[in-house]
């Protein structure tokens, strides 16, 4: 909705996965979909098993996102049950931390997203604080674990100057990751950010490293 015709390099281009800009969370265009729009695929997509829906994922499964089938479909569709539990742990969250929070919008004509009203009314709200007492009941037991590692289908240069970041710019492995390449550079990658990730995510480290990384469990 925010990409008109009118716009440099609208619309997306429906053959490239995410090109950035890249920051916290996805906050660019993948194959031709802008993240404002896009719906949370269900863990049912990812039919290869290692926590991350691409694009092979998709084709696989009928391409549910570029024929239009994922938002609505029970089958492929996971938003509500994504947005109940994220509302859940923001709450908790700040409930335990701050003196107070508000939301943003209260109503937008955009997405639900964006709308204390639309949220509320889809259930991603919960009404009552006594519905958040649990909401990080996994990650605090320990039994929901996460594994930082590399998004799939970036520049390779991305992946490199993440890794870079955590070796401290060592010019002899930042030389060996120069020979590197496709599916070894990613593999490396994840290798690199998982290890430096377990080994800071006490001390604040988050799993990003430039847009190369994310979480998945």
């Amino acid at each position: 909705p925010y990409m008109g015709s009118h716009q440099p390099g609208a619309p997306p281009d429906k053959s490239k996965p995410y090109r950035g800009p890249f920051g916290t969370g996805v906050s660019g265009p993948i194959y031709g979909y802008c993240p404002v729009d896009r719906d949370w695929p269900s863990p049912v997509l990812d039919s290869d098993g290692d926590g991350i829906i691409d694009r092979l994922d998709l084709l696989k499964n009928g391409d549910p996102i570029s024929t239009g089938n994922l938002g609505g479909d029970p089958a492929f569709d996971d938003t509500d049950a994504v947005m109940r539990e994220l509302a859940a742990k923001k709450l908790l969250a700040f409930g335990q931390v701050a003196h107070g929070f508000f939301f943003w919008n209260f109503r937008t004509e955009l997405e639900p997203h964006w709308s204390w009203l639309d949220a509320h009314e889809r259930g991603w709200l919960p009404d009552a604080r006594g519905d958040l007492a649990d909401a990080c009941k996994a990650e605090d037991s320990g039994s929901q674990t996460f594994n930082c590692v590399a998004r799939p289908g970036l520049p390779d240069k991305t992946y490199r100057d993440g890794m870079a970041y955590c070796v401290g710019y060592d010019k002899d492995a930042m030389a060996s990751y120069e020979a590197l390449e496709n599916t070894t550079l990613v593999a490396k990658a994840t290798e690199i950010f998982s290890d430096f990730w377990a080994r800071n995510v006490v001390s604040g480290a988050t799993c990003d490293f430039g847009g190369a990384a994310l979480l998945v469990y």
